[in-house]
C-alpha cells in the first residue's frame, strides 16, 4: 500500500483546459436516456491483468528527467508563446499539486495544495484581469494537527448552476483516514464559499489519491460530473468512480471499475473525460509494486453518461503491453465533445538507479470513441504530458505539460490526433529548482479570449531554498498592449536616476536607445539589449539638476548631441561616442540649477540649446557659443522647469516659452522681443506644454499648477474658451500635460496627472472624458503621463508611472488595460518614455525606479505623430510642442544650413506698387527676406 505522502514525490503534473472553456455556453438539457449501447461484462476485472504476479510494494522510486538540452540552445529568453511569467502565489509553506480553470466572463481560478507543518490545507486563488493578479479567494483549512488536505483538482461548471468545483483527498495516517471529498462555491462571490463539502469516496482500509474529475457542461445545462480516484488497499490499488447528477448537490455511491485482486499489482493515476454520444473516458496506469514487470496503459468507456452502475462500462481495454521494454505511464485522456474522437497522451520510462529515466512520451489515439485505439505515435521531443484537451472551437487537440521544468503546450490538428506541433514554451526560463519532482501544472482554455490556453505550474523549490511559488502565463500576455520585459531588462542601477528617460536613435545605427541621468553626475545611453552603448556613461564631473537630458541636431550633418543642465549654472553638450563637444561647457550667469531644450528658434544654427537657470534664459549654438553675442534675457523669478518651444503666434517662426516664478513668458527669438503672458496666483508645478487645441495653426498654452488648476493660455495671454480653466478636485500639484489625438476627433486631448493619484484626460476645450480620472490606487503620482500606442496603432493609451512599486496604462476611454498595472520592484516617480528600440517596427515602453531600468515590449507600432506624446516633453529634444513643425534656419556664418533660395521673378514685373514675390528652399525654413532700392538701400525686412 503506497502511502498518501507519496503524491509530493512523484508531483504527476496537472493541466486543467475546462469543458466549460470549449463553447461559449451550455448548449441544451440533457436528452432521455435509452439502455446502454454497449455494455461490459458486469465485472471491473481484467483476467489478463489480474493473472500478473507481483512482489510487495519496495517503496516509491524516485523520477529522473534527461539532460536538460545546452544552454546553447537556448536563446536568452526562453518562451515563445504568452508574455511574463506571473507569480500567481508564493509561500514559506510547501506546495505541491495545482490546478487551473476559467470561467465564461475570464475570470481564472487555481487550486494550490499548500502543507503547513504538521497539516496540509488548499488555497483557491483567484484572478479577475486575465491573470496579471491574484488573490486568495478562499481556502479549505486542514481540520486539525497530522491532517492533510492533497491532490485538489479545480473545475468550473456553468449552466443551470455557476459553480467553482473543487475535488480533494483528506488524509490522517494516525486515523488511518483516506477520503475523496468534493466541495463547491457559488461563481462570482467577492470571496469564495466552500460550505457544501460532501465526502464522495470513503471505505475502511483504502487509501485513496488523484481524484479527478469531468463535466458535461459544454454539452448541457443541467450537467453531470464523472468522478475517478485509485484507491490503494493491501494488497494494491484500484480504479474507484462515482457520479453526481445534480449540479454536485449529492454523489451516487462510488464503486470501482478497475479492480484487482493480486498483491502487488495497482491501477493508479486515473484520467477522465467527457466526449461526444454520452460516453465517459477513463486512462490508468498498470504497474507492479516491485517493477517486475512493463507499466502499461488501461482504458474504459462508460455510455449513458455513465449511469446503469458497472453494467455501463465496457470491458477494459488494454492500450499498451507490459511486456514491451517500456513503461507506459500517467495517461491523460481527452475526448471530442462534437465528434468521435479521443486521444491519450503519456509518459514513456524504464527504470534506472531505482527510479524512472523518462523517455519522449507517446500518443494513442481512437477515431470511433474509444471502441479501438488503431493509432499510436511517439511524440519526439514533446512536452511530458500533464494534461490533454480538445478544443471544439477550432476542433483541436492541445497538450500540455512540462518542458526541461518549464510548462508549454503542443497542437494536433482533429485528423492526425498523433502528430503534434513543436513545442512552444510558456515558461521565461527553466525552473531548475534543484529538486528532481516532477512539479504540477494546471491548463485551461479562456471562451472570453478567444478559447486561448492559460497555465499555471507549481515551482517547489529545492534549492536554493526560495519560497515555493506558482507561475502563470497564457497566450493572450503577448497581446498588444501587454508589457512584458525586454530581453536582459530590467537592469539594476547604481545610482537614482534624476532624467526623465528619453528614447532616440543617438548612433544612427536603426536601433535607438535610451538616455537618461542620475545623481550620481552620469549620462547613461543603454541599448535595447540592456547594455552600454560604447563610450557612456559619462561622468559630468558636476551635480547634474533633476531637469530632463535633452537630445536633437545642433546642425544639419545628422548628428546628435546629448545635452544636461547642472545645478551650478552650466550647460554641456555631448556627441554620440561620449565626447564633450568644443566649446562646452557654457557657464550661466547664474549658481543656479539649469534646464535645457533643443529647438529651431533662429539663425544662424538650425538648431538651437535653450538654457534657462536662475533670471536667465540663453541660446546656445553647436559651439557652446550664446548666439547673438551678447544678446539674452534677464529676468525676475526663477526657472524650475525647462523651456517648451513652439509657434503660438500667427508668424512663422517658433517661440520659447517658458516659466520664471509665476510668471509665464513668451520669447521671440528672431523679433529679439519677449513677452509676459500671464502672472498666475498658483505657481507653475510643471513645465508649460505647446499644442494647437483648436487648430487654428496656432500652439495654446498650457499651465499646470500647484493648487491643480490647468491653465490653456493664447499668445496674447487670455484664457482658451471653452471650460478652461480646468481644475483638478484634488487641489495637488499638476505634471506636465501631454497633448495628442486620442479619442478619434478632429482636435487633440489633454492628459494630465495629479500629484494625489488621479490622471485626468480633457478635451480640446477643457472639458474632462466622462470616464476620468482614473488612479492608481491610492499611490502619489510624482512623473507626467504620456500618449502612446498599446491596445491598437488607431488611439493612444494613457501610460504613467506611481508609488507603489505599479506602472499603469488605460485607455482612452478610462479602462484598465489588460496586464496593467504592471507590478515592479520599487517605485516610479520620473515619466516613462516609448519608442522603438530593437527596429523591429514595434513600440518598447521604458520606466525609470530608483534602483531600475525597465524596458517593456508592448507588440504595437508607433502610431501618428499627431496621436501620441511618447515621453516626456513630446520628443528627444523636450521641445514640449505637440506634433509641431521644427523650422530649420538659414546659417549666416556657418556651412551647416541653407543657403541656397530659388526665386521667381516678381509679380507684377516689373514691380509697381504692390508686388509678390515667390521663393524656395531645399527645406522647411525661416528665411529673413530683404528689399532693397535701386539706390542700395533697405527699404523692407521680411521675415
Amino acid at each position: 500500500m503506497r502511502k498518501f505522502l507519496s503524491c509530493s514525490i512523484l508531483c504527476v503534473v496537472v493541466l486543467l483546459l475546462p469543458a466549460a472553456a470549449v463553447v461559449a455556453a451550455a448548449v441544451g438539457e440533457r436528452p432521455p436516456v435509452s439502455p446502454p449501447a454497449l455494455a461490459g461484462d458486469g465485472t471491473s476485472i481484467l483476467p489478463a491483468d489480474d493473472a500478473m504476479v507481483s512482489g510487495p510494494r519496495r517503496g516509491d522510486p524516485s523520477d529522473e528527467r534527461p539532460s536538460l538540452p545546452p544552454v546553447a540552445d537556448k536563446d536568452l529568453r526562453f518562451d515563445e508563446i504568452g508574455g511574463d511569467d506571473v507569480a500567481a502565489y508564493a509561500s514559506t509553506d510547501f506546495l505541491y499539486d495545482v490546478s487551473l480553470d476559467i470561467a465564461a466572463n475570464g475570470d481564472l481560478y487555481a487550486a494550490v495544495e499548500a502543507r503547513t507543518g504538521s497539516a496540509g490545507e488548499i488555497r483557491i486563488l483567484r484572478s479577475t484581469d486575465g491573470g496579471g493578479h491574484w488573490s486568495t479567494w478562499a481556502t479549505l483549512p486542514s481540520p486539525g494537527v497530522g491532517t492533510y488536505l492533497t491532490d485538489p483538482w479545480l473545475r468550473v461548471a456553468e449552466g443551470d448552476e455557476d459553480r467553482c468545483f473543487v475535488a480533494y483527498v483528506v488524509s490522517n495516517s494516525i486515523f488511518d483516514i483516506s477520503q475523496v471529498h468534493v466541495t463547491w462555491s457559488t461563481l462570482g462571490l467577492a470571496s469564495g464559499s466552500f460550505a457544501t463539502d460532501l465526502t464522495v469516496m470513503s471505505q475502511a482500509g483504502v487509501t485513496f489519491q488523484r481524484p479527478r474529475f469531468a463535466t458535461d457542461d459544454v454539452s448541457y445545462a443541467n450537467y453531470y460530473l464523472y468522478l475517478v480516484a485509485a484507491g490503494y488497499d493491501a494488497a494494491g490499488a484500484d480504479i474507484w468512480y462515482a457520479r453526481s447528477v445534480d449540479h454536485g448537490a449529492t454523489f451516487e455511491g462510488a464503486y470501482q471499475i478497475g479492480t484487482l485482486t493480486g498483491t502487488g499489482l495497482e491501477y493508479v493515476d486515473p484520467d477522465v473525460s467527457y466526449g461526444f454520444g454520452g460516453y465517459v473516458h477513463v486512462a490508468w496506469e498498470f504497474r507492479s509494486a516491485d517493477n517486475s514487470f512493463d507499466a502499461g496503459l488501461r482504458y474504459r468507456r462508460a455510455s449513458t453518461y455513465g449511469g446503469g452502475g458497472i453494467g455501463s462500462w465496457n470491458t477494459i481495454i488494454g492500450l499498451s503491453g507490459t511486456t514491451n521494454g517500456f513503461w507506459e505511464r500517467s495517461p491523460r485522456i481527452a475526448a471530442s465533445s462534437t465528434g468521435n474522437g479521443v486521444v491519450v497522451a503519456h509518459d514513456r520510462a524504464t527504470p534506472s538507479g531505482g527510479g524512472y529515466l523518462y523517455l519522449d512520451p507517446g500518443t494513442i489515439a481512437s477515431a470511433n470513441q474509444g471502441v479501438s485505439f488503431p493509432l499510436s505515435a511517439t511524440n519526439v521531443g514533446g512536452v511530458f504530458p500533464q494534461q490533454i484537451e480538445h478544443r471544439a472551437a477550432d476542433d483541436t487537440w492541445l497538450l500540455g505539460g512540462n518542458r526541461w521544468q518549464g510548462f508549454a503546450l503542443q497542437r494536433a490538428a482533429a485528423a492526425t490526433p498523433t502528430v503534434w506541433s513543436a513545442v512552444e514554451d510558456f515558461a521565461d526560463r527553466s525552473y531548475n529548482t534543484g529538486s528532481g519532482a516532477f512539479q504540477d501544472c494546471g491548463m485551461a482554455c479562456d471562451p472570453s479570449r478567444d478559447h486561448r490556453v492559460a497555465m499555471i505550474k507549481g515551482v517547489l523549490w529545492g534549492a536554493p531554498a526560495y519560497p515555493d511559488s506558482v507561475m502563470f502565463d497564457a497566450e493572450w500576455r503577448a497581446d498588444p498592449g501587454y508589457p512584458n520585459l525586454v530581453d536582459g531588462f530590467p537592469r539594476a542601477l547604481a545610482n537614482e536616476p534624476i532624467s526623465d528617460p528619453a528614447v532616440v536613435d543617438l548612433d544612427g545605427d536603426g536601433l535607438s536607445e535610451i538616455v537618461f541621468s542620475d545623481d550620481g553626475g552620469l549620462i547613461h545611453v543603454v541599448r535595447h539589449d540592456g547594455g552600454d552603448l560604447p563610450g557612456w556613461p559619462v561622468s559630468v564631473g558636476a551635480t547634474l539638476s533633476d531637469g530632463p537630458v535633452a537630445v536633437g541636431p545642433l546642425d544639419l550633418s545628422g548628428d546628435l548631441s546629448v545635452v544636461v543642465g547642472t545645478n551650478d549654472g552650466r550647460v554641456f553638450a555631448y556627441d554620440e561616442t561620449g565626447g564633450l563637444r568644443e566649446g562646452w561647457p557654457y557657464h550661466l550667469p547664474a549658481v543656479a540649477p539649469v534646464f535645457v531644450s533643443i529647438g529651431a528658434v533662429g539663425g544662424p544654427y538650425p538648431r538651437s540649446v535653450v538654457a534657462v537657470g536662475g533670471s536667465y534664459l540663453r541660446i546656445l549654438d553647436l559651439h557652446g557659443t550664446h548666439v547673438p553675442s551678447p544678446w539674452g534675457w534677464n529676468l525676475t523669478g526663477a526657472a524650475s522647469f525647462p523651456a517648451a518651444i513652439g509657434n503660438i503666434d500667427a508668424d512663422p517662426a517658433a517661440e520659447i516659452v517658458c516659466t520664471f516664478g509665476s510668471t509665464v513668458w513668451m520669447f521671440d527669438r528672431i523679433a529679439g522681443i519677449g513677452n509676459q503672458l500671464r502672472t498666475l496666483a498658483p505657481a507653475p508645478s510643471e513645465a508649460v506644454s505647446l499644442g494647437d487645441l483648436d487648430l487654428d495653426g496656432n500652439a495654446e498654452v498650457l499651465v499646470p499648477t500647484s493648487n491643480g488648476t490647468l491653465y490653456a493660455i493664447n499668445a496674447n495671454g487670455t484664457e482658451q474658451p471653452g471650460s478652461w480653466p480646468f481644475v483638478s478636485t484634488t487641489a495637488s500639484p499638476l505634471s506636465r500635460p501631454a497633448i495628442a489625438n486620442c479619442l478619434g476627433t478632429y482636435e487633440p486631448e489633454v492628459a494630465v496627472a495629479a500629484r494625489n493619484w488621479s490622471v485626468h484626460l480633457l478635451w480640446d476645450d477643457g472639458a474632462q472624458h466622462y470616464n476620468y480620472p482614473v488612479g492608481s490606487d491610492g499611490w502619489l503620482i510624482y512623473g507626467s503621463p504620456i500618449l502612446g500606442m498599446l491596445e491598437d496603432a488607431i488611439t493612444a493609451d494613457v501610460v504613467f508611472g506611481a508609488r507603489g512599486s505599479k506602472a499603469w496604462a488605460w485607455s482612452n476611454l478610462g479602462l484598465l488595460l489588460g496586464g496593467w498595472p504592471r507590478d515592479l520592484a520599487d517605485s516610479v516617480y520620473l515619466t516613462p518614455a516609448m519608442g522603438d528600440l530593437d527596429g523591429d517596427g514595434l513600440s518598447e515602453l521604458v520606466f525609470l525606479s530608483p534602483g531600475y531600468l525597465y524596458a517593456f515590449h508592448v507588440n504595437q507600432s508607433a502610431g501618428h505623430a499627431a496621436w501620441t506624446w511618447r515621453m516626456y516633453g513630446y520628443d528627444p529634444a523636450r521641445s514640449g510642442c505637440a506634433n509641431c513643425p521644427q523650422d530649420v534656419t538659414t546659417a549666416v556664418a556657418d556651412g551647416g544650413g541653407v543657403t541656397r533660395v530659388g526665386f521667381a521673378p516678381p509679380s507684377p514685373n516689373p514691380v509697381s506698387g504692390d508686388a509678390v514675390f515667390s521663393f524656395a528652399t531645399p527645406v522647411r525654413s525661416v528665411v529673413e527676406l530683404v528689399v532693397h532700392d535701386l539706390m542700395g538701400r533697405r527699404v523692407r525686412t521680411v521675415t
